[in-house]
């Protein structure tokens, strides 16, 4: 899952995440392109896989919940934060 976040607050809480984190996202799946000719386009199920298989995810909040117990991760950017 790629995610963007809507705007610099939730990009840090999203780059303060780690792998035991749970959260509750809340956005939308999205489409991107841009004049230099880049397309790329979530996708709408969790069941496909191989190219184009990822989900792509404007992220409008996010909330922490309790840890899932395991091992922490020391990359800032395990969950794939991207900027438009």
């Amino acid at each position: 899952m790629h995610m963007i976040p809507a705007n610099d607050g939730i990009e840090r809480q999203l780059k303060s995440l780690r792998l035991v984190n749970l959260v509750r996202i809340k956005g939308f799946l999205v489409e991107v392109s841009n004049k230099e000719g880049l397309h790329w386009k979530s996708s709408l199920t969790r069941s496909d896989t191989g190219a184009g298989a990822c989900e792509l995810l404007w992220v409008e909040s996010l909330r922490h919940g309790k840890s899932s117990g395991g091992r922490t991760s020391r990359h800032s950017n395990a969950l794939g934060v991207n900027r438009p």
